[in-house]
């Protein structure tokens, strides 16, 4: 029997986050979902997980210093902050500091899959609608 693979999901787009939890549940992936940054590190320190998923937008959230928080205290084979925007300056530096991957939606299980199997941590996705 193969190992359940774990995913954290912090979202807060709500339609991001149901496509998210649809392709992550389609890829064999046991799914979490919690409201706001202010838990995450209570779930990492108690479970593991192969991914977290986080909203890029959420409130008091920075890009590198996340990251680099996560990566140094919890138990997270991969991190990756998801957003449809990237307006901010926040978000453009993220990109410019190369942590980034593009996905256009409506987002595949391979794209996400693709995305996932990289391995890098700290990643920076934007996931942007195709245009009409």
């Amino acid at each position: 029997m193969a190992d359940t693979k774990n995913a954290l999901l912090v979202m807060d787009d709500g339609e991001l986050c149901q496509e998210l939890i649809a392709l992550l549940d389609d890829m064999g992936y046991q799914v979490t979902e919690i409201d706001g940054m202010s838990d995450v590190r209570e779930h990492l320190v108690s479970h593991k997980y192969d991914v977290l998923i986080m909203g890029a937008t959420l409130p008091d959230l920075s890009w590198k210093a996340t990251v680099n928080d996560l990566r140094n205290t919890t138990h997270a084979a991969r991190v990756m902050m998801i957003t449809r925007t990237a307006q901010d300056a926040n978000l453009r530096s993220a990109l410019r500091a190369g942590g980034y991957a593009v996905l256009e939606r409506p987002i595949s299980s391979t794209q996400l899959s693709n995305i996932i199997a990289l391995g890098r941590y700290g990643m920076f996705v934007l996931a942007r609608d195709q245009p009409q």
